[in-house]
């Protein structure tokens, strides 16, 4: 006869993922705040903590499960220099090396423009070189 809790945690893993992000206000899952309860701070927490119990009631393991992974999203985001739940990047992939050296290059003035067009949140500029 087989076990349930290795199933349930690997089933109840997007779903907890999805609210630590919405709890964390990281884009694009953050919920714009509103007059609902669940559209605070509070009340994203309390939504991820009744979905971790849930779980947890079906395998324990899911506890120490989730707070590695808050861990592993936090030091993630330090390596990568996060700077907050609005930091953003725009990856652009091109098809030669040299392409890729003159968008670095002109990234300041890409994000210029851009920003000059309208309202945009973009940070920082990544370019990829991807041959087809």
């Amino acid at each position: 006869m087989g076990r349930w809790d290795g199933l349930v945690a690997y089933a109840a893993f997007p779903f907890i993922a999805l609210r630590l992000a919405r709890a964390a206000g990281v884009e694009p899952y953050a919920v714009a705040p509103g007059p609902q309860w669940r559209r605070r701070p509070a009340g994203q927490v309390v939504v991820l903590g009744a979905v971790i119990a849930v779980a947890a009631g079906f395998a324990p393991a899911v506890v120490p499960m989730v707070l590695v992974m808050a861990v592993a999203w936090v030091l993630g985001a330090v390596l990568v220099g996060a700077r907050g739940p609005t930091w953003r990047v725009l990856v652009v992939a091109v098809e030669h090396p040299a392409w890729a050296t003159r968008a670095r290059m002109e990234s300041g003035q890409i994000l210029a423009r851009l920003r000059e067009l309208g309202e945009t949140s973009i940070d920082r500029l990544e370019v990829v070189v991807e041959r087809a």
